[in-house]
């Protein structure tokens, strides 16, 4: 490794392993090819002075420890982010926490966002359809000025993979499909349309979807606030 900083800060970070935080990941089956139990706070707190240095993050990802893709993922800004770059690191997306890591803090917030969760949200692996469908769910609750075009193909989208075998897919489609329905009236009530019809799916998984956003859709308080 020629970066003396990411080998530094690597070494600062696992200062603070912890071997029950491990063995817990692990019954959750939360695996990476090498894994030191630093909760992720920890590592947040430890790289923000690096925060926005692109060439650290590129470096620490390319690591195989888990707390080296952490950081980096708390370390690369939005506009750093390249097509090729979220391509590039989602081939590491092997667990829950990876992929929601890298979500939540950072993919969502790309200009490339929208294509990559398209994209994603109609692969194979479920790793990948997770990060889509989350990825859409965080562009409905958090970007009101997207246009409603935009989140129409995923009621086709979530409606396939309703009937996955997957519980990180049908997670993240019950996520997707309780954040476009809250945006507003129409949205509402197409989502609501869909869970109705889950519903009465003999499928677990898409039963589940649907009880865990029907009542949330259906909401006194949310319709109160489309009327």
């Amino acid at each position: 490794m020629e970066n003396s900083i990411a080998l530094e800060l690597l070494s600062l970070i696992l200062k603070h392993k912890s071997g029950d935080v491990v063995d817990s990941m692990f019954k959750r089956g939360i695996i990476y090819k090498i894994n030191y139990g630093v909760n992720a706070p920890i590592i947040k707190r430890l790289v923000e002075p690096y925060y926005g240095n692109h060439e650290l993050a590129e470096e620490l990802y390319a690591m195989d420890y888990r707390e080296a893709k952490l950081a980096a993922i708390y370390i690369e800004t939005p506009e750093n982010l390249s097509a090729d770059l979220m391509e590039r690191w989602s081939t590491d997306f092997i667990n829950n926490e990876i992929v929601e890591q890298a979500v939540i803090n950072l993919f969502w917030k790309s200009k490339y966002a929208p294509f990559k969760a398209s994209e994603w949200s109609l692969s194979k692996n479920e790793y990948l359809q997770k990060a889509g469908l989350m990825i859409i769910g965080k562009i409905a609750s958090e970007k009101p000025e997207i246009r409603n075009e935009i989140f129409e193909p995923y009621f086709a989208i979530i409606e396939g993979l309703s009937e996955t075998q997957s519980p990180h897919t049908r997670s993240a489609a019950a996520f997707a499909l309780r954040e476009i329905g809250k945006r507003n009236k129409a949205l509402n009530g197409k989502a609501v349309k869909l869970a109705d019809k889950l519903a009465k799916s003999d499928n677990f998984s898409a039963k589940w979807i649907a009880e865990e956003v029907a009542w949330i859709l259906s909401d006194n308080n949310l319709q109160e606030k489309f009327a």
